[in-house]
C-alpha cells in the first residue's frame, strides 16, 4: 500500500488503493495553477487531495463537502468523501456517502479507467464500513440538523420571500442548510429552483400590482435586484443572454439614479431598458418621471419628448395592465403642464375629477367638451396665442413663455 493511505482496519484484507489513485496528487499536478474553465468544485477537490497527502482526513472531509455544495454533480467528490469518513471510522457517514455514490453515480464507477472493477471495489468498501455499524439493516440518513434545515428551506422557498433586506428569505435558509454540512445530489435541483425563484422575484418587482402600477422602493431594495441576478448566475442560471433581465437591471439602476437626483443618467438608463424590453411598463414611468424632472432645467423640448412617450405608454397599458388605465390621464396632464400647455392640462384634470371617472363604473365616457368653458388669457406682448383647450396637436408649435 502506498504511503499516505494507511489501513485503519488491521483485521480486514480490504485495501483502499483506489483512494490513493483518486485523491493523492502528483508533484506536478499539485503545483499547477487552477484553470479558468475548471469545474466549480475543483479548487476544493485539489485542496482535499493535499489534506489526504498529509493524512488530515477531517480537513479533507470538510473540503469535499464544499466541493459537493459548489458542484453537486461531481461523482468523485462523493466517493472521496465516503473514503475520508472511512478513514475517520465514522461508519454512518461513510456508508451514507457510499450509498449516494452507488445510487447516483454508478456510471462513474463503471467507466473508470484506473480500475478494472471500481464498482465491485466500492461495494466491498461499503460493506466493510457497514459491518461496523450498530444497525446494519437500516441505511443511514442525513443528520437531523440537516433534515430540519432542508425542510425549513423548502417551506420558505414555497412561501417566499427569496431574498430580502432582513435576511429572512429562502436564500438565507439555503445558506443555513450549507452551514450544516449538507452535501447531496439534490442540491442540483435546489440550485435550479432557487435561481428560478430569484429571477421570478426580481421580475415581480417591476410588474403592476393591484395597488400600484409604479414600483416604489428604497435604494437598498433596488440594489437587491443586482444581488438576485448575481446569485442566480452563480447557481447556474443564464442571466447574460436574456434581454428582459438586462432591461430590469438597467431599470433598477435608473430607479437608483432617480432617488439620487441623477435625472439625465436615469433618462439614459430607462431609455436603454425600453430598447431591451419594450414591454417593461415601469421603465416608461421611470423615464417619464426623469423627463418631468429634467424639464424644469431643460425646457419644453424635453417635455414634448414626454408627451410622445405617454402615447406609447397608453397603448402598452391597454394591452398589459388595463386596470391601471386611469393613471394615464394624470400622467398626460403632468406632461402637458411641463410642455407649457397649462389649459390643456387643467382641462384634463377637470375631466379626471369628474364624477365616475375613477369609480370603475362600466360604460363611463369622458365628456366631449370640458365641464367648464375655457378662457384664454391675453398673450404677453411678443408671443403667440396659447393653444386652445382640446386634444393636443403635435403638429402645432409650442412656444416657451418668455423669461420674466
Amino acid at each position: 500500500m502506498r504511503a499516505g493511505c494507511p489501513t485503519l482496519i488491521s483485521a480486514s484484507p480490504l485495501p483502499l488503493l483506489l483512494c490513493c489513485a483518486l485523491l493523492l496528487p502528483t508533484e506536478a499536478s499539485a503545483q499547477q495553477p487552477p484553470q479558468a474553465d475548471e469545474p466549480p468544485g475543483q479548487i476544493y477537490y485539489d485542496q482535499a487531495r493535499g489534506a489526504y497527502r498529509q493524512r488530515d482526513y477531517q480537513q479533507a472531509s470538510t473540503l469535499l463537502r464544499q466541493a459537493i455544495q459548489a458542484e453537486p454533480s461531481g461523482a468523485r467528490y462523493y466517493i472521496g468523501l465516503a473514503r475520508a469518513y472511512f478513514y475517520l471510522e465514522d461508519w454512518e457517514q461513510a456508508v451514507y456517502y457510499y450509498d449516494l455514490y452507488l445510487e447516483h453515480f454508478l456510471d462513474h464507477a463503471r467507466q473508470a479507467r484506473r480500475s478494472a472493477d471500481r464498482e465491485s471495489a466500492v461495494r466491498r468498501e461499503r460493506e466493510e464500513a457497514n459491518s461496523h455499524r450498530a444497525d446494519r439493516t437500516v441505511p443511514p440518513s442525513a443528520p437531523p440538523s440537516q433534515q430540519a434545515a432542508l425542510e425549513a428551506f423548502r417551506q420558505r422557498l414555497a412561501t417566499g420571500p427569496i431574498l430580502n433586506e432582513e435576511n429572512t428569505g429562502a436564500y438565507f435558509f439555503y445558506q443555513t442548510l450549507l452551514r450544516t454540512g449538507y452535501a447531496h445530489p439534490d442540491l442540483q435541483q435546489i440550485h435550479r429552483q432557487l435561481a428560478d425563484a430569484l429571477v421570478a422575484e426580481d421580475k415581480a418587482c417591476f410588474e403592476p400590482t393591484d395597488d400600484s402600477l409604479i414600483p416604489v422602493a428604497t435604494v437598498e431594495r433596488w440594489g437587491l435586484v443586482h444581488e438576485r441576478y448575481r446569485i442566480a448566475g452563480n447557481l447556474g442560471h443564464d442571466t447574460q443572454s436574456d434581454p428582459s433581465i438586462a432591461a430590469r437591471i438597467l431599470a433598477a439602476q435608473g430607479q437608483i439614479d432617480l432617488v439620487n437626483g441623477n435625472y439625465t443618467q436615469a433618462t439614459d438608463r430607462f431609455g436603454q431598458a425600453i430598447e431591451q424590453d419594450p414591454s417593461l411598463l415601469s421603465a416608461y414611468y421611470g423615464l417619464l418621471y426623469a423627463l418631468h424632472r429634467q424639464s424644469a432645467y431643460e425646457g419644453i423640448q424635453t417635455a414634448n419628448n414626454a408627451l410622445a412617450l405617454v402615447d406609447r405608454l397608453e397603448q402598452l397599458t391597454r394591452t398589459t395592465a388595463q386596470e391601471h388605465l386611469e393613471m394615464i390621464p394624470l400622467v398626460r396632464s403632468i406632461a402637458l403642464a411641463d410642455a407649457g400647455r397649462y389649459q390643456d392640462a387643467a382641462s384634463l384634470i377637470i375631466e379626471i375629477l369628474a364624477p365616475g371617472h375613477l369609480s370603475g363604473q362600466s360604460g363611463y365616457q369622458a365628456p366631449n367638451q370640458p365641464l367648464f368653458p375655457a378662457t384664454t388669457p391675453p398673450a404677453p406682448a411678443g408671443t403667440l396665442p396659447a393653444q386652445s383647450v382640446g386634444q393636443p396637436d403635435p403638429s402645432e408649435p409650442v412656444v416657451k413663455p418668455p423669461s420674466p
